[in-house]
């Protein structure tokens, strides 16, 4: 079980920050519910952000100065472990964005620029448009999609039903 996301993206944050943005990590993760448990350190490299970043369900390689998110080598589960990670590493990060693409195909984003992180669009695992944002409900941008509708066909309604199915209409809103 878990919500299956996919993220892509490259962030600029130095090789020499890798250290203190995985214990960062490790602290923010300490106070959220996720796939990550201390006690694997004892059986799984977990020094390196690449190490790390299955657990928030991303695959990164290390590209010089930069990290880049590739397809996930593994099961990439959402949980508040992966929104943790993402704000964790923000005050490492120069610049860059993290594109995320949930498996009911929400879509939601971070921009890192100075150290700080704004989430655009709408987080499918929790339904907030913030990091640790509070749910607002179905997804605001499907929810701005219309449609338009024309009637065709014809109905076989004897004129003693027509009274009948009116008050039915009514009575269920339309």
């Amino acid at each position: 079980m878990g919500y299956l996301v996919e993220s892509s993206g490259r962030l600029g944050l130095s090789e020499s920050d890798d250290a203190a943005a995985v214990a960062a990590v490790k602290a923010a993760w300490a106070e959220r519910d996720g796939w990550f448990n201390p006690s694997m350190e004892a059986f799984l490299p977990c020094d390196t952000l690449a190490d790390i970043a299955h657990f928030a369900a991303a695959s990164i390689t290390r590209d010089g100065a930069w990290i880049e998110f590739i397809r996930s080598k593994g099961d990439g589960k959402w949980s508040g472990q992966a929104t943790a990670f993402y704000v964790a590493i923000a005050p490492f990060v120069r610049s860059g964005v993290v594109h995320i693409q949930g498996e009911d195909d929400a879509r939601w984003s971070y921009t890192y620029a100075d150290g700080q992180i704004a989430q655009q669009g709408w987080n499918g695992w929790d339904g907030s448009i913030e990091p640790f944002g509070e749910y607002v409900g179905a997804n605001p941008q499907m929810s701005a999609v219309g449609y338009t509708v024309e009637p065709s066909g014809r109905l076989n309604l004897s004129e003693s039903d027509d009274a009948a199915a009116v008050a039915a209409v009514k009575t269920a809103g339309g």
